[in-house]
């Protein structure tokens, strides 16, 4: 994954380049490991790459956070989901200053 990221960033040149590792429904219904975010966050030493964690947006929700996905027969994120992403893309690049508020 590394060795893709910095192909990437070669390519971008000066423009940052953004990760956002996503999850499936179980990481929002359950306490599973996240030892996978350690791994996106050391590419944080590469220089202008940003590493945006959503699963602390989608668990605000609470039990309503199921929503955000198409469960119990397919993994991938609902219309509501998508909403949700959108979010929490919206304050994590004007966090980083990447975006005009």
């Amino acid at each position: 994954m590394e060795a893709i990221i910095l192909r990437f960033k070669q390519s971008a040149g000066d423009r940052p380049v953004i990760v956002v590792p996503t999850f499936y429904d179980n990481y929002v219904r359950y306490r599973m490991s996240r030892r996978y975010l350690q791994r996106f966050l050391a590419l944080e030493q590469i220089s202008a790459v940003h590493v945006i964690d959503l699963l602390p947006h989608f668990r605000k929700l609470g039990v309503d956070a199921l929503r955000c996905f198409q469960a119990p027969y397919d993994v991938h994120f609902s219309t509501h989901g998508h909403l949700m992403v959108a979010d929490a893309l919206e304050i994590e690049l004007n966090r980083l200053g990447l975006v005009g508020a």
